[in-house]
Protein backbone atom coordinates (compact mmCIF):
# COMPACT_ATOMS: atom_id res chain seq x y z
CA UNK A 1 0.00 0.00 0.00
CA UNK A 2 1.26 3.41 -0.98
CA UNK A 3 0.37 5.14 2.29
CA UNK A 4 2.17 2.45 4.32
CA UNK A 5 5.41 3.28 2.53
CA UNK A 6 5.85 6.25 4.83
CA UNK A 7 6.81 3.75 7.53
CA UNK A 8 10.12 3.29 5.73
CA UNK A 9 11.17 6.56 7.34
CA UNK A 10 12.81 5.62 10.63
CA UNK A 11 11.04 7.24 13.57
CA UNK A 12 14.32 8.53 14.91
CA UNK A 13 14.78 10.65 11.80
CA UNK A 14 11.87 12.82 12.93
CA UNK A 15 13.04 13.33 16.49
CA UNK A 16 14.40 16.74 17.33
CA UNK A 17 17.99 16.97 18.56
CA UNK A 18 16.75 18.36 21.88
CA UNK A 19 14.60 15.27 22.39
CA UNK A 20 17.49 12.92 21.64
CA UNK A 21 19.73 14.68 24.12
CA UNK A 22 17.05 14.57 26.81
CA UNK A 23 16.43 10.89 26.13
CA UNK A 24 20.11 10.07 26.47
CA UNK A 25 20.26 12.03 29.69
CA UNK A 26 17.30 10.08 31.04
CA UNK A 27 19.04 6.81 30.16
CA UNK A 28 22.05 7.56 32.34
CA UNK A 29 20.35 6.09 35.38
CA UNK A 30 23.54 4.51 36.68
CA UNK A 31 24.89 7.91 37.66
CA UNK A 32 24.85 8.71 41.37
CA UNK A 33 21.86 10.83 42.32
CA UNK A 34 22.52 14.26 43.72
CA UNK A 35 20.31 14.80 46.79
CA UNK A 36 17.75 17.27 45.45
CA UNK A 37 14.97 16.23 47.80
CA UNK A 38 11.62 14.83 46.68
CA UNK A 39 11.45 16.18 43.14
CA UNK A 40 8.12 14.53 42.34
CA UNK A 41 6.49 15.90 45.47
CA UNK A 42 7.92 19.34 44.75
CA UNK A 43 6.69 19.12 41.15
CA UNK A 44 3.15 18.32 42.23
CA UNK A 45 3.20 21.12 44.76
CA UNK A 46 4.32 23.53 42.04
CA UNK A 47 1.56 22.25 39.75
CA UNK A 48 -1.04 22.86 42.45
CA UNK A 49 0.26 26.43 42.66
CA UNK A 50 0.22 26.71 38.86
CA UNK A 51 3.95 27.34 38.90
CA UNK A 52 4.53 25.53 35.63
CA UNK A 53 8.17 26.52 35.18
CA UNK A 54 9.16 25.04 38.56
CA UNK A 55 7.03 21.93 37.98
CA UNK A 56 8.76 21.37 34.66
CA UNK A 57 12.19 21.73 36.27
CA UNK A 58 11.40 19.26 39.06
CA UNK A 59 9.87 16.67 36.72
CA UNK A 60 12.77 16.82 34.28
CA UNK A 61 15.18 16.36 37.18
CA UNK A 62 13.12 13.46 38.51
CA UNK A 63 13.22 11.76 35.11
CA UNK A 64 17.01 12.01 34.96
CA UNK A 65 17.32 9.60 37.89
CA UNK A 66 14.13 7.56 38.31
CA UNK A 67 14.48 4.00 36.96
CA UNK A 68 11.08 2.37 37.49
CA UNK A 69 9.22 2.33 34.11
CA UNK A 70 5.79 2.78 35.74
CA UNK A 71 6.96 5.79 37.73
CA UNK A 72 8.69 7.21 34.68
CA UNK A 73 5.53 6.82 32.57
CA UNK A 74 3.47 8.62 35.21
CA UNK A 75 6.03 11.42 35.45
CA UNK A 76 6.16 11.85 31.69
CA UNK A 77 2.38 12.20 31.56
CA UNK A 78 2.53 14.84 34.27
CA UNK A 79 5.23 16.64 32.31
CA UNK A 80 2.94 16.68 29.28
CA UNK A 81 0.18 18.14 31.45
CA UNK A 82 2.60 20.84 32.59
CA UNK A 83 3.48 21.63 28.98
CA UNK A 84 -0.22 21.89 28.11
CA UNK A 85 -1.30 23.86 31.16
CA UNK A 86 1.74 26.12 31.07
CA UNK A 87 1.14 26.95 27.39
CA UNK A 88 4.70 26.02 26.53
CA UNK A 89 3.65 25.63 22.91
CA UNK A 90 3.44 22.69 20.50
CA UNK A 91 7.21 22.43 20.04
CA UNK A 92 7.72 21.52 23.70
CA UNK A 93 4.88 19.00 23.65
CA UNK A 94 6.23 17.36 20.48
CA UNK A 95 9.76 17.26 21.92
CA UNK A 96 8.54 15.47 25.03
CA UNK A 97 6.37 13.06 23.05
CA UNK A 98 9.18 12.17 20.67
CA UNK A 99 11.46 11.45 23.62
CA UNK A 100 8.74 9.28 25.15
CA UNK A 101 8.44 7.38 21.87
CA UNK A 102 12.12 6.47 22.01
CA UNK A 103 11.71 5.22 25.57
CA UNK A 104 8.33 3.48 25.32
CA UNK A 105 8.11 2.61 21.61
CA UNK A 106 8.41 -1.12 22.34
CA UNK A 107 5.42 -1.03 24.72
CA UNK A 108 2.30 -1.34 22.46
CA UNK A 109 -0.25 0.26 24.79
CA UNK A 110 1.98 3.22 25.59
CA UNK A 111 3.24 3.58 22.01
CA UNK A 112 -0.36 3.93 20.80
CA UNK A 113 -1.01 6.74 23.26
CA UNK A 114 2.18 8.56 22.26
CA UNK A 115 1.68 8.16 18.50
CA UNK A 116 -1.89 9.42 18.70
CA UNK A 117 -0.81 12.49 20.67
CA UNK A 118 2.05 13.09 18.25
CA UNK A 119 -0.41 13.01 15.38
CA UNK A 120 -2.77 15.37 17.23
CA UNK A 121 0.00 17.80 18.23
CA UNK A 122 1.51 17.98 14.75
CA UNK A 123 -1.89 18.40 13.12
CA UNK A 124 -2.73 21.22 15.55
CA UNK A 125 0.59 22.86 14.65
CA UNK A 126 -0.31 22.41 10.94
CA UNK A 127 2.59 20.06 10.35
CA UNK A 128 0.40 17.85 8.24
CA UNK A 129 3.17 15.75 6.71
CA UNK A 130 4.53 14.79 10.14
CA UNK A 131 1.04 14.19 11.50
CA UNK A 132 0.33 11.82 8.60
CA UNK A 133 3.52 9.89 9.31
CA UNK A 134 2.66 9.38 12.96
CA UNK A 135 -0.93 8.35 12.21
CA UNK A 136 0.42 5.85 9.67
CA UNK A 137 2.66 4.36 12.35
CA UNK A 138 -0.28 4.26 14.74
CA UNK A 139 -2.31 2.18 12.28
CA UNK A 140 0.48 -0.39 12.22
CA UNK A 141 0.52 -0.77 16.01
CA UNK A 142 -0.89 -4.10 17.26
CA UNK A 143 -4.02 -4.08 19.35
CA UNK A 144 -5.52 -0.86 17.97
CA UNK A 145 -9.29 -1.04 18.66
CA UNK A 146 -11.33 -1.23 15.45
CA UNK A 147 -13.40 1.87 16.20
CA UNK A 148 -10.23 3.87 16.82
CA UNK A 149 -8.72 2.40 13.66
CA UNK A 150 -11.66 3.75 11.65
CA UNK A 151 -11.20 7.20 13.21
CA UNK A 152 -7.46 7.23 12.46
CA UNK A 153 -8.00 6.03 8.88
CA UNK A 154 -10.40 8.94 8.36
CA UNK A 155 -8.00 11.47 9.86
CA UNK A 156 -5.10 10.13 7.81
CA UNK A 157 -7.20 10.35 4.65
CA UNK A 158 -8.20 13.93 5.51
CA UNK A 159 -4.54 14.87 6.02
CA UNK A 160 -3.58 13.39 2.67
CA UNK A 161 -6.48 15.23 1.04
CA UNK A 162 -5.22 18.47 2.60
CA UNK A 163 -1.78 17.67 1.17
CA UNK A 164 -3.52 17.08 -2.19
CA UNK A 165 -2.47 13.45 -2.24
CA UNK A 166 -5.90 12.33 -3.35
CA UNK A 167 -4.88 8.89 -4.58
CA UNK A 168 -3.30 8.12 -1.21
CA UNK A 169 -6.39 9.43 0.62
CA UNK A 170 -8.63 7.16 -1.42
CA UNK A 171 -6.35 4.19 -0.80
CA UNK A 172 -6.47 4.82 2.94
CA UNK A 173 -10.28 4.96 2.83
CA UNK A 174 -10.47 1.73 0.81
CA UNK A 175 -8.35 0.15 3.54
CA UNK A 176 -10.82 1.54 6.08
CA UNK A 177 -13.72 -0.08 4.22
CA UNK A 178 -11.93 -3.43 4.41
CA UNK A 179 -11.93 -3.38 8.22
CA UNK A 180 -14.24 -5.95 9.86
CA UNK A 181 -16.58 -3.37 11.39
CA UNK A 182 -20.33 -2.78 11.39
CA UNK A 183 -22.20 -0.94 8.67
CA UNK A 184 -22.47 2.24 10.73
CA UNK A 185 -18.67 2.57 10.88
CA UNK A 186 -18.24 1.53 7.26
CA UNK A 187 -20.67 4.28 6.31
CA UNK A 188 -18.27 6.87 7.74
CA UNK A 189 -15.42 5.68 5.51
CA UNK A 190 -17.76 5.43 2.53
CA UNK A 191 -18.96 9.00 3.08
CA UNK A 192 -15.37 10.28 3.17
CA UNK A 193 -14.68 8.39 -0.06
CA UNK A 194 -17.72 10.04 -1.66
CA UNK A 195 -16.64 13.45 -0.40
CA UNK A 196 -13.12 12.96 -1.77
CA UNK A 197 -14.46 11.88 -5.17
CA UNK A 198 -16.77 14.90 -5.31
CA UNK A 199 -13.90 17.23 -4.34
CA UNK A 200 -11.91 15.81 -7.26
CA UNK A 201 -14.91 16.48 -9.53
CA UNK A 202 -15.39 12.77 -10.13
CA UNK A 203 -19.11 13.44 -10.08
CA UNK A 204 -20.43 10.02 -11.11
CA UNK A 205 -18.29 8.26 -8.52
CA UNK A 206 -19.12 10.79 -5.82
CA UNK A 207 -22.86 10.47 -6.45
CA UNK A 208 -22.73 6.67 -6.55
CA UNK A 209 -20.90 6.43 -3.22
CA UNK A 210 -23.06 9.08 -1.54
CA UNK A 211 -26.22 7.27 -2.62
CA UNK A 212 -24.83 4.10 -1.01
CA UNK A 213 -24.51 5.98 2.27
CA UNK A 214 -28.09 7.24 1.95
CA UNK A 215 -29.27 3.65 1.62
CA UNK A 216 -27.41 2.51 4.77
CA UNK A 217 -30.14 2.78 7.39
CA UNK A 218 -27.75 1.97 10.25
CA UNK A 219 -25.75 5.10 9.40
CA UNK A 220 -26.52 8.12 11.54
CA UNK A 221 -29.17 10.54 10.32
CA UNK A 222 -26.59 13.33 10.26
CA UNK A 223 -24.20 11.32 8.07
CA UNK A 224 -27.01 10.46 5.66
CA UNK A 225 -27.94 14.14 5.59
CA UNK A 226 -24.39 15.07 4.65
CA UNK A 227 -24.35 12.36 1.98
CA UNK A 228 -27.59 13.78 0.60
CA UNK A 229 -25.94 17.18 0.39
CA UNK A 230 -23.21 15.68 -1.86
CA UNK A 231 -25.88 14.17 -4.12
CA UNK A 232 -27.88 17.41 -4.32
CA UNK A 233 -24.78 19.49 -5.00
CA UNK A 234 -23.74 17.16 -7.85
CA UNK A 235 -27.26 17.27 -9.29
CA UNK A 236 -27.15 21.06 -9.23
CA UNK A 237 -23.75 21.08 -10.95
CA UNK A 238 -25.24 18.94 -13.73
CA UNK A 239 -28.13 21.36 -14.15
CA UNK A 240 -30.66 18.91 -12.70
CA UNK A 241 -32.28 21.67 -10.68
CA UNK A 242 -35.61 19.98 -9.89
CA UNK A 243 -33.86 16.84 -8.70
CA UNK A 244 -31.43 18.90 -6.62
CA UNK A 245 -34.35 20.79 -5.05
CA UNK A 246 -36.05 17.53 -4.03
CA UNK A 247 -32.84 16.13 -2.59
CA UNK A 248 -32.12 19.28 -0.58
CA UNK A 249 -35.68 19.26 0.75
CA UNK A 250 -35.32 15.61 1.80
CA UNK A 251 -32.36 16.42 4.09
CA UNK A 252 -33.66 19.60 5.73
CA UNK A 253 -34.37 17.65 8.93
CA UNK A 254 -31.08 15.75 9.05
CA UNK A 255 -28.35 18.06 7.69
CA UNK A 256 -26.32 19.57 10.60
CA UNK A 257 -26.93 23.19 9.50
CA UNK A 258 -30.53 23.70 8.25
CA UNK A 259 -29.77 27.33 7.35
CA UNK A 260 -27.27 26.15 4.72
CA UNK A 261 -29.95 23.97 3.14
CA UNK A 262 -32.48 26.80 3.16
CA UNK A 263 -29.99 29.13 1.48
CA UNK A 264 -29.29 26.55 -1.22
CA UNK A 265 -33.02 26.03 -1.78
CA UNK A 266 -33.62 29.79 -2.06
CA UNK A 267 -30.79 30.05 -4.58
CA UNK A 268 -32.13 27.09 -6.56
CA UNK A 269 -35.59 28.65 -6.77
CA UNK A 270 -34.06 31.83 -8.17
CA UNK A 271 -32.13 29.85 -10.77
CA UNK A 272 -35.22 27.88 -11.76
CA UNK A 273 -37.30 31.05 -12.02
CA UNK A 274 -34.66 32.73 -14.18
CA UNK A 275 -34.76 29.75 -16.55
CA UNK A 276 -38.51 29.98 -17.08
Amino acid sequence: MRYAATVLFAACNWIRPFAVVLCLACALVACERVPFGDDLKDARKAMAQRDWASAEKYLERYLRTEEDPKHRWAAWKELLDVADQGNLGPDWVVDYLETMLVEFGDHPNRARVILRRLGDANETARRYERAARYFTLLLLEPGLPLEESVAIHRRLAALNTHLRRFDVAEEVLQSCLALPVGENLQAQCLFDLADTAAAREHLDEGERLALQVLEMHTASAELRGRAGFIVADIQEQRGQLSAAQKTFESIQETYPNPLVIQNRLDYLKKKMKAKQ
